[in-house]
């Protein structure tokens, strides 16, 4: 009977390897990055002009939209988002938190218009919530209020000039088929009992003493 636990076993084997998670990781990271400025003369200063989100499939995505050419950047992870200069804590909904900091903005304090710092609360899958976290000495900085810490893309687009921060979305993705797995796996299991039962049924009764 060792033959029909075999094929017992290989129909759990199956049904296990059918529900096992494989995480999706692209170019996606959880890695700091970190871009310095180009050198901007004699072109000036760029203007942060809006900020953008979206949801797609496997991700959500934030869209910095600029006058010019995209100013150097840091993108990371943080224990919890604090507003520039005052260190002052920044609520944002979420159970991990992202920092985007763009160096060498156009602001107010240059004699241009104050750089958006607005809140936005989409509630997507991964992104939750979005506000600026500060716009001090041609620094503007927003934090990114996260489900949970996922990998991250950063890069620049061109007409017009953008720097785009996407935000994977955790997700259980499947080698193969999962039905199909459940499918084969009971389909064994199955068999395995038929066969058993048949050779029960087959087996000579014992001798009595």
């Amino acid at each position: 009977m060792k033959w029909i636990s075999r094929i017992v076993l290989i129909g759990m084997a199956v049904l296990a390897t059918g529900a096992s998670p494989v995480v999706a990781a692209d170019d996606f990271s959880s890695a700091p990055v970190s871009v310095p400025d180009a050198n901007v003369a004699p072109n000036g200063l760029p203007q942060l002009l809006s900020v953008e989100v979206g949801h797609h499939a496997t991700f959500d995505r934030v869209v910095f939209n600029f006058s010019s050419h995209v100013p150097g950047y840091n993108v990371n992870y943080v224990p919890a988002v604090t507003a520039d200069p005052s260190d002052d804590p920044v609520q944002l909904q979420g159970g991990a938190f992202l920092a985007v900091a763009m160096h060498s903005v156009a602001s107010e304090q240059v004699g241009a218009p104050a750089a958006p710092q607005d809140r936005q609360t989409p509630l997507f899958t991964e992104l939750r919530e979005l506000a600026g976290s500060g716009d001090f000495e041609g620094t503007v900085s927003f934090g990114l209020g996260l489900t949970v810490q996922s990998g991250f893309r950063v890069f620049t687009l061109t007409n017009p000039d953008r720097l785009v921060v996407d935000v994977q979305i955790p997700s259980l993705v499947a080698t193969g088929s999962k039905s199909g797995a459940l499918t084969l796996a009971g389909s064994a299991l199955l068999l395995a009992g038929a066969v058993a039962a048949y050779v029960a049924r087959r087996r000579p009764p014992l001798a009595c003493d």
